[in-house]
């Protein structure tokens, strides 16, 4: 369940942060950087959630990424 909902947000966050302020996309970078401590720090080979939290923790990253260099370079 927990992994469903940091999905959720993280695409509410993903689809929508072109159109933030530069204050709005410094405070979403704080709320993806607490989205990902929700996941498990450890995944063991057995969950069957594996492969999503890795890749959902992956796009959170990258995602980390555009906003900064988008706060950088704002044009």
């Amino acid at each position: 369940m927990k992994v469903t909902a940091v999905r959720t947000r993280y695409e509410h966050i993903a689809a929508g942060w072109r159109r933030a302020t530069s204050e709005r996309r410094a405070g979403l970078l704080g709320e993806l950087e607490l989205l990902a401590l929700q996941l498990p720090a450890v995944v063991q080979p057995e969950d069957p959630d594996r492969a999503e939290i890795i890749a959902l923790r992956a796009a959170i990253r990258q995602l980390i990424t555009e906003i900064t260099i988008g706060l950088a370079d704002p044009t």
